[in-house]
């Protein structure tokens, strides 16, 4: 990938990190999340009207847009679970983490992409970088001890199944874009997926909170719960348009420099401590990255 491409990566890295910062310091995060992906779809509404009359959707555009809908509400409602009473030095790093090792599987065996030697040394660095992270103290790196101190404890689950929904949505959605124009589908494919899931989280979170609640909870975040939509939608939407012309089996793992930003904002914001694996583990995301710039 050309630097560019790398640096526009990284920068909407930053972002991703920021409105799941915005989520983790939440008070009630699953109604923040639901909130945030309304606000989205009222917010973003003229780019809906605008690319709905510029794209002739056929049924198997709608097939995926439905497969993206489920996968995705699954991926925010487990994100948000998942920051629960856990780390976001943690929980960020194991949803976002674990699916960068399944994205460039996914990637090799269903949508036939084939990396460099180049590029497979820096994938393999990442997701090492990425479990040296959230590795927990007190284990032997590779022990079967250290695996399920980490999956096994509820928070992590959580942010686990997330991160496979991550790295089967990003194949999902790389298969219907891989032969499109880079607009206007990307953008119209992204706003109905957000649409989508605000129709299914709002009887969710009419069943499990009162109306007073939510406009109550609602009124008093409104600017924190309208940043999250803006940027959720604005860094997924951006990503759908890079998948139209760089590989999945890249794009993906590069991603994950988020990683290394969550390391620090859980350390400066949280008070979470470093540690020689989380070190290691920052210095292998970041070598990674480097050599991706040279694919």
């Amino acid at each position: 990938m050309s630097i560019t491409i790398v640096l526009i990566v990284i920068f909407l890295s930053i972002l991703h990190v920021i409105w799941n910062l915005n989520l983790k310091r939440s008070a009630i995060k699953d109604l923040h999340m639901s909130l945030a992906l309304v606000a989205a779809t009222l917010l973003f509404l003229p780019l809906g009207i605008f690319t709905w009359f510029q794209v002739d959707m056929s049924f198997k555009y709608w097939v995926f847009v439905a497969g993206t809908i489920i996968l995705h509400l699954m991926y925010f409602l487990c994100l948000a679970y998942s920051y629960e009473d856990n780390d976001f030095s943690v929980a960020y790093p194991v949803a976002r983490g674990v699916g960068i090792t399944l994205t460039p599987i996914l990637s090799i065996l269903i949508l036939a992409e084939r990396p460099t030697l180049l590029g497979i040394l820096a994938i393999v660095g990442i997701i090492f970088g990425a479990y040296f992270i959230f590795f927990i103290p007190g284990s032997r790196v590779f022990s079967i001890n250290s695996f399920r101190v980490i999956f096994f404890r509820r928070q992590v689950l959580m942010a686990f199944i997330a991160a496979i929904s991550t790295a089967v949505y990003h194949v999902w959605d790389k298969e219907i874009l891989n032969s499109v124009d880079a607009f206007p589908l990307p953008a119209l494919y992204m706003y109905l997926m957000i649409a989508g899931i605000s129709v299914c989280v709002i009887p969710l979170m009419l069943k499990k909170y009162t109306t007073s609640e939510i406009i109550v909870f609602g009124r008093e975040n409104i600017l924190s719960i309208c940043a999250t939509g803006i940027l959720l939608f604005s860094v997924y939407g951006s990503i759908l348009t890079l998948m139209t012309f760089v590989p999945l089996s890249y794009l993906g793992p590069t991603r994950e420099v988020g990683i290394v930003i969550s390391v620090l904002i859980g350390i400066v914001f949280f008070k979470e401590k470093l540690n020689s694996t989380k070190i290691i583990g920052v210095l292998l995301i970041l070598v990674g990255v480097v050599t991706m710039s040279q694919v």
